[in-house]
């Protein structure tokens, strides 16, 4: 490919995938104001951030059989303009906009974050550099989502609904990007026995259930820690606003290692388990650090679990490109492995604020994340065993 084509796809790819974070974090910040406003429960606003999770469940499962009808790079824009529709219709005053646009939103952000890594695996000889792009965009996004939607509305003076809207601006420069982009590409539509094949045979692969519960377990960590970090580190004495700034800084970490870690996958491809172990196991100690509910070993936790945030997530999504057989093969593991992984999200912050319920200690809620943190360095050790 040449380089002029190879920088557009580049951009394409990051542009996309900020759209598959930034429309649902920047509800987060919102939802205090959002609640006063529309009159609902906290536990009814607090499905506009739930609701594009379990989309997955609605939209990833097909992803490999609209790849066939349509093609790649045609489902790629209409996922993309299905995530400007569901912003746009989130915006629109009334409970039901609200509700119906999150939904077109979630299940397109699906769609598109599926096809993803199928994107990279359709450049040859790049899938290292286009993957660390990749999963460095998927945590420059949050930062971005969550440093920024509020300001918009305290500084800037935007209402909720404007300023959600103001982030289509980065949907529209990706349909852009994305429309220069496809010319270089084929619209890959595979047969249908091709198709077929993945489809069938990929929940039957021991290599793409590792890699499902490796990235599964990812998800949870992240969204978890998203949830219940700042609550976690006030419990040491930290202010809130401290705790909300050390939360946010998770992301910040990781995107540098989310950039570096596919490169370091492809060149020591023979050492998968050694890698994926590495960086598990800070997922292990990350929350044990926070046992002691000491401030100092507190910011040690949080720089850990930048480190393991953004290294895990691009070694997961390395894997699913470098473990795939061909565009359709790829799609086929994304969309198992993002099922998966959205359902272990969807688990653990409920499963962790539970055990506080049950509890009233952090203790019990913190050794299960440092539990699973084993288990993800068992499944990166399997994914070593089998190429």
């Amino acid at each position: 490919m040449a380089r002029g084509r190879l920088v557009v796809t580049a951009l394409a790819i990051v542009l996309i995938t900020l759209n598959l974070r930034i429309p649902v974090n920047s509800v987060a910040p919102l939802l205090p104001l959002i609640r006063d406003e529309t009159n609902l429960s906290t536990s009814a606003v607090s499905l506009l951030t739930t609701i594009p999770l379990l989309s997955f469940l609605l939209g990833a499962p097909f992803v490999p059989r609209l790849l066939r009808l349509l093609g790649q790079t045609r489902l790629v824009t209409c996922s993309l303009i299905g995530i400007t529709l569901g912003i746009m219709i989130r915006s629109v005053p009334g409970v039901v906009a609200l509700y119906g646009g999150t939904l077109v939103l979630g299940v397109s952000i699906a769609v598109a974050s599926v096809l993803a890594p199928s994107i990279v695996k359709a450049v040859p000889n790049q899938s290292g550099f286009l993957t660390g792009l990749y999963t460095m965009s998927l945590s420059i996004g949050p930062a971005a989502a969550l440093g920024l939607t509020l300001p918009l509305v305290t500084v800037a003076g935007l209402s909720w609904n404007v300023a959600l809207i103001a982030w289509s601006v980065v949907t529209f420069a990706a349909i852009v990007a994305w429309s220069l982009a496809r010319r270089g590409l084929s619209n890959t539509r595979p047969s249908s026995s091709t198709v077929q094949h993945p489809r069938s045979s990929v929940y039957r692969e021991r290599s793409a259930w590792a890699i499902a519960l490796y990235l599964g377990l990812t998800s949870l960590t992240f969204y978890t820690t998203a949830t219940w970090l700042p609550t976690v580190l006030r419990e040491s004495g930290i202010s809130g606003v401290v705790a909300a700034g050390m939360a946010a800084f998770v992301s910040l970490i990781a995107i540098p290692f989310a950039l570096a870690a596919p490169l370091v996958v492809k060149r020591f491809s023979g050492n998968t388990g050694l890698l994926t172990s590495v960086s598990s196991a800070l997922v292990v100690i990350a929350p044990l650090l926070l046992l002691p509910r000491q401030a100092s070993l507190s910011f040690v936790a949080v720089l850990a679990f930048g480190v393991a945030q953004g290294a895990c997530l691009g070694m997961a999504y390395a894997l699913v490109v470098d473990r795939s057989r061909s565009v359709e093969h790829s799609a086929a593991v994304s969309a198992m492995s993002q099922t998966v992984g959205v359902s272990l999200a969807a688990v653990g912050p409920l499963a962790f604020g539970a055990l506080f319920d049950v509890t009233q200690s952090w203790v019990s809620s913190l050794l299960l994340l440092a539990v699973l943190g084993c288990v993800q360095i068992a499944s990166g050790l399997t994914l070593a065993a089998k190429k």
